[in-house]
């Protein structure tokens, strides 16, 4: 059972690290951080995702901040 919890960790990090990449690419200066319980292993089902972004700038925190809402992996429900 750990095994697999461990596997489900990593694709949803591995997922949260490909949608990272692909929109911090069109930013300099901008940071996303993997906190809470997902980033420390402790997570269950009923756990969110929680991501600090981190601009240099105005417009770096305006797309950031609107970023959750156009990430949704298969199989996870946005709130």
């Amino acid at each position: 059972m750990a095994a697999i919890r461990e596997r489900k960790r990593e694709e949803r990090i591995q997922a949260l690290r490909s949608q990272a990449g692909l929109l911090l690419s069109h930013f300099d200066g901008c940071s996303l951080w993997l906190f809470g319980s997902l980033a420390r292993g402790d997570w269950d089902a009923f756990s969110d995702v929680d991501v600090l972004a981190v601009g240099r700038d105005r417009g770096c925190a305006d797309v950031l901040i609107d970023w959750p809402i156009r990430f949704s992996p298969a199989g996870w429900r946005m709130t």
